[in-house]
């Protein structure tokens, strides 16, 4: 039994990221800023170029990084680990340390492009560098405290300037605020004054009215007070009488005509006897005197009652 004990010859190529710029900035306090990428794939491939490469002709480095750094760009210096305030260091030159950083980096195959700025971002090159006026290493440390002790009253006085603006700005709402309550207040005031008005106009008018009123119903009353004067008032109509005092008036009325008749006839000759007379004597003539008429009317009467 054989085994192919055959290998795969080479490895398998590993995808290589872009490669990435790199800053120099130089200071004329003799700082030199070195602005590297963070956090990149190539970013540990130019840090050890860095911490190897760029060299002192002693073998020493040039650039250290700075964790205390207040800006992202001034991590990584010229200056020195054993660098402190009273007593700066620094690691190389300026001149040193941007011309071997171009010459070392711009060969990197991490690194796009080298470039090289003064404090105020504008370009230079290695030998403009190297003509560079420097202020002595002492004399920029005191102006570094000085700088920070200026930058410590700035920032005092610009809180201080921050403060009143903001009090500026907030009278200012207030006054603004007041001003449209005094126009709206104004407008309320010249809106009432107009109602006022109206309504003044219009109790005249009512005044005037109830005048023009008052004057034509007291002609009216004069004139309703003639002629009813004039006109006798109508007579007032009796009262209804129920069924038994219309048979007493009746009855009464009948007497009354009986009494008439009496007065009338002798008294010799009773009444009943005329009626009797009257209605059984023959008419010989077509009208019949009256008295006899109403002896018979009374007699009619008196038999029904």
């Amino acid at each position: 039994m054989t085994f192919n004990m055959k290998r795969k010859s080479g490895f398998a190529s590993k995808p290589t990221a872009p490669a990435e710029a790199v800053k120099l900035k130089v200071f004329t306090t003799q700082k030199v800023a070195l602005a590297m990428p963070y956090m990149t794939p190539r970013a540990p491939d130019i840090r050890t170029e860095i911490n190897f490469k760029v060299l002192t002709p002693e073998g020493k480095r040039i650039f250290w990084f700075n964790p205390d750094a207040d800006e992202e760009g001034l991590k990584w210096t010229n200056v020195a680990l054993n660098s402190t305030a009273d007593n700066p260091v620094l690691a190389a030159p300026p001149a040193m340390a941007v011309e071997v950083a171009h010459r070392v980096l711009s060969r990197c195959k991490a690194v796009s492009k080298v470039t090289i700025v003064d404090e105020n971002e504008q370009p230079l090159t290695v030998e403009q560098v190297k003509t560079m006026q420097f202020r002595p290493l002492e004399e920029s440390a005191e102006t570094e405290d000085e700088d920070a002790d200026d930058d410590d009253e700035d920032d005092a006085i610009a809180d201080a300037v921050v403060e009143l603006k903001d009090q500026v700005a907030a009278h200012e709402d207030k006054i603004n605020q007041l001003a449209d309550g005094m126009n709206a207040n104004d407008l309320k005031l010249c809106r009432a004054e107009t109602e006022i008005q109206d309504l003044k106009n219009i109790v005249t008018e009512l005044k005037q009215a109830m005048q023009n009123g008052v004057l034509s119903t007291v002609h009216e009353a004069n004139d309703e007070i003639a002629v009813t004067s004039s006109v006798s008032p109508p007579a007032t109509p009796a009262p209804k009488k129920n069924r038994l005092q219309k048979a007493t008036d009746k009855k009464r009325k009948l007497h009354d005509e009986l009494a008439d008749l009496q007065d009338g006839a002798s008294s010799s000759t009773p009444i009943d006897v005329i009626a009797e007379q009257a209605t059984n004597a023959p008419s010989d003539t077509e009208e019949e005197p009256i008295a006899l008429a109403r002896a018979k009317r009374v007699l009619s009467k008196k038999r029904r009652l």
